[in-house]
């Protein structure tokens, strides 16, 4: 049976103190509840070589929102998969539509960073989901299973356990609007779908979680679906009392 995965995605919020606080106080929660489920941290990568020291011996993990496509070099601004692995960072988050949309990441460019990561120990988080536009004229199944099978199409099978799928629809991003428990768990079915295409009974295995305005409200219906295996959260993980009311509804 897949276990759930809460992952809090910080994106570009929160200065050093607030965010040192806040990862303690979840630290300090999920050390003393021992939760089923496995809590993931996305911080603003200026934070990470801290962190990691704070969660040592921690049941909390650490991920870093983004990283290089490149092994290393002239690259300014980057962070590489090597130095993420060398901080002990345990994921990467890879295919948000925000680096999508904002830095025009494709594709090819999306491989790349898989495969760099895989290369270097790291776990991936791989985000997907529709836009509006693509929601409205009846393609989001097409687009959705396009983006994921089109950058994880180089995955040597034994490395598949390291990758987690986060579905998020883009027009929920941020906006307050929801996927309804019954859409987003007939999305992942047609992702788990494609994937059993590809690699047989280790679709199985793979977890997908559900992003895009995520909150206690709402949570535990969506957990209550048998395909939805956690989520990937934004707003509601920056407010500590939210999250934690998150986590406990997956458990």
């Amino acid at each position: 049976m897949r276990g759930k995965i809460i992952a809090a995605n910080w994106k570009m919020n929160l200065n050093l103190e607030q965010a040192t606080n806040l990862m303690k106080d979840v630290r300090d929660r999920v050390d003393l509840e021992k939760f089923k489920s496995e809590v993931i941290i996305f911080p603003p990568s200026i934070y990470l070589e801290s962190f990691e020291k704070n969660l040592t011996n921690s049941l909390v993990s650490l991920g870093a929102q983004d990283l290089s496509a490149n092994i290393k070099g002239a690259y300014t601004g980057e962070i590489s998969a090597q130095m993420l692995d060398f901080l002990h960072v345990e994921y990467a988050l890879i295919g948000h539509s925000e680096r999508r949309l904002n830095h025009k990441e494709d594709h090819d460019l999306l491989t790349r960073k898989v495969n760099q990561a895989l290369q270097n120990n790291l776990k991936i988080i791989f985000a997907c989901g529709e836009t509006l536009e693509e929601k409205e004229s009846r393609k989001a199944e097409e687009i959705v299973v396009q983006q994921v099978l089109k950058s994880l199409n180089q995955i040597q099978h034994e490395r598949w356990s390291q990758i987690t799928i986060a579905y998020e629809p883009v027009w929920a991003i941020g906006t307050g609007k929801t996927a309804t428990p019954e859409d987003a768990n007939s999305m992942h079915r047609v992702i788990r779908e494609a994937l059993f295409e590809k690699i047989g009974h280790l679709a199985n295995d793979i977890k997908i979680l559900y992003g895009g305005s995520v909150k206690p409200e709402n949570a535990g219906e969506l957990f209550k679906k048998p395909e939805i295996d956690g989520a990937l959260v934004g707003g509601a993980s920056l407010n500590y009392l939210d999250f934690i009311k998150i986590i406990n509804a997956a458990e």
